[in-house]
């Protein structure tokens, strides 16, 4: 249950990063 947790909290990281290309 927590590698799962782990895995969706990677996974919001890597839009977040996304986002943040794009607005630079």
């Amino acid at each position: 249950q927590l590698q799962e947790k782990i895995d969706d909290y990677e996974g919001q990281i890597q839009n977040l990063k996304r986002e943040l290309k794009t607005q630079n």
